[in-house]
């Protein structure tokens, strides 16, 4: 997995509800996404059509083609029905041409109702639920360039849609309560050149299925249901 060092990609921090912290290596065919706080690696390669999930703590690891690849979170919240992957999106004009540290982005928009509880004492549901309008805004990066195969997966493990670019910022605002939800947020972006050291992966014991190696809870997700 040689990587000549004159190619050029981006390094992204970004923080997720779910996820957490995680540092993303973009290339123009390869990823790698290092969670820090759930402590796992990935690493997808768009020519050889292989994404690989590792984790260092407990020495275990899996493989599977990319087009079979679902983030076991994803999987979650469609059950749930939150997964907005499913909405309608539409591309919206930005007058204040939003950057996301510092990278232009394209914006687009979708719009859903959703059930909503109030909070009883001690953070449990409380009394019966009402449906709420949300208006949805995710920001995608307009000059980075990869393959659209590393967009759909990468796009499937921040729980977003797959659209023209890497998504950098997602929020979720809830008009009748005046809420504003950052799902999705990208903290510091630098331009890198490429190395191998990027996308070796460990001999580590092989287990069958992505969810084994990364398995979490969304925190805000859970925040919303009971109305916090």
């Amino acid at each position: 997995m040689a990587a000549p060092a004159h190619v050029k990609g981006w390094l992204l921090t970004q923080r997720h509800s779910a996820n957490g912290i995680q540092q993303i290596y973009v290339f123009p065919e390869r990823l790698r996404v290092e969670n820090k706080d759930l402590g796992h690696t990935l690493i997808a390669d768009a020519k050889t059509g292989k994404v690989w999930v590792f984790n260092d703590t407990r020495k275990i690891s899996c493989c599977v083609n990319w087009d079979r690849f679902e983030h076991s979170f994803s999987q979650m919240m469609s059950v749930g029905g939150e997964n907005i992957s499913k909405l309608k999106w539409s591309r919206t004009k930005d007058s204040k041409r939003t950057a996301v540290a510092g990278l232009p982005t394209n914006c687009y928009k979708a719009y859903d109702e959703k059930l909503y509880f109030k909070r009883g004492n001690g953070s449990f549901i409380a009394g019966s639920g009402h449906m709420i309008d949300v208006e949805y805004t995710l920001y995608v990066a307009s000059k980075i360039k990869t393959s659209p195969r590393l967009v759909k997966v990468f796009s499937e493990m921040q729980t977003a849609p797959t659209l023209d670019g890497l998504p950098l910022k997602q929020t979720s605002y809830f008009r009748q309560h005046n809420k504003l939800r950052r799902f999705l947020d990208t903290l510091a972006a630098k331009e890198i050149s490429d190395d191998k050291k990027f996308w070796a992966v460990p001999k580590y014991k092989v287990v069958p299925t992505i969810a084994d190696v990364a398995n979490i809870t969304d925190r805000s997700f859970l925040e919303d249901v009971m109305g916090k």
